[in-house]
């Protein structure tokens, strides 16, 4: 029996470091899942590994990043681009309307308009442009015109215009971006589910000892990077390997997916909670001619 267990364990080790054991190894390292069946023995191998680990991981998250981002995410660049050009022109219809609006209202020889004043007139630009308006976007109007009073007196006057014009075109554009970002999310999060239990169904088919729970347990695992190593795709089963390649690195560049969007998402509402504020800064000190007509450009 000793001798047998020698023999297997020297076989193990022979397997571990063909090509294909030292590519699954090194794409445990790389993908830190490191189900620890396949581990360097050597001296030499092991400082190796804890030499370059750190900088190799770094590098290839980058490049997993990168490369999902250009093939996962470019029909959904492609349409975005699209929708925020449509998105843009109609802002710039709005704000024209809404400036042509203000400038019959100061044509009868009134300088100003009182905030809630000013605040119907923009939401009634935005309903005759098909526009939906809501209590939030009132709100909202309400706010920024609020801020934007530069000269404090309850009222937005031609000198003032041009500025709420350019906050409330920054601030509706970043509420867009946000929108979109979090459509992205959905998708991008549902597709990540599904690929889970495709590929659990695929394991469960191509793995005879595994059930379907197994498969399940195993997905869950390794995408989360845990590898407890207990269930792992067996040695010699080419097509259980191929489908591991496939499952993780189309599966992480998901996961990564998910991350950006997030992250887009909140950045694009924080933003959008901070374009007012900077617009401010930026100009309180410069109240343009009344004369001077914005650019919508």
């Amino acid at each position: 029996e000793k001798k047998a267990a020698a023999i297997a364990a020297e076989e193990a080790i022979a397997r571990n470091w063909d090509f294909m054991g030292s590519l699954f190894f090194a794409t445990t390292v790389l993908t830190t899942i490191g189900y620890g069946d396949y581990v360097p023995l050597t001296t030499v191998s092991r400082i190796v590994i804890a030499v370059i680990t750190i900088p190799a991981v770094g590098v290839f998250a980058f490049a997993l990043s990168q490369l999902s981002g250009t093939l996962v995410h470019l029909p959904i660049i492609s349409w975005t681009n699209r929708a925020r050009r449509r998105t843009l022109e109609s802002h710039r219809d709005i704000l024209e309307q809404w400036w042509e609006n203000q400038l019959e209202r100061f044509g009868d020889g009134d300088n100003s308009l009182s905030i809630k004043q000013t605040e119907e007139l923009w939401c009634h630009a935005m309903e005759s442009l098909g526009e939906t308006v809501t209590p939030v976007v009132h709100a909202e109007a309400r706010m920024v015109f609020k801020m934007c009073d530069v000269n404090h007196d309850g009222r937005i006057d031609t000198s003032e215009a041009p500025l709420v014009l350019k906050a409330l075109m920054e601030r509706r554009d970043f509420l867009r971006q946000h929108d979109e970002a979090n459509h992205h999310t959905l998708w991008v999060v549902v597709l990540f589910v599904v690929w889970i239990f495709v590929f659990s169904a695929v394991f469960y088919l191509i793995e005879p000892l595994w059930s379907y729970l197994d498969a399940i347990y195993f997905c869950v695992i390794t995408m989360s990077t845990v590898g407890l190593g207990d269930l792992t795709p067996t040695d010699g089963n080419t097509a259980s390997m191929v489908c591991w390649y496939l499952f993780i690195f189309g599966g992480l560049g998901l996961a990564i997916l998910v991350g950006n969007t997030i992250s887009a998402s909140l950045s694009a509402l924080d933003e959008s909670i901070d374009v007012v504020h900077r617009t401010m800064e930026r100009n309180s000190s410069i109240i343009p001619s009344p004369s001077r007509h914005p650019s919508f450009s």
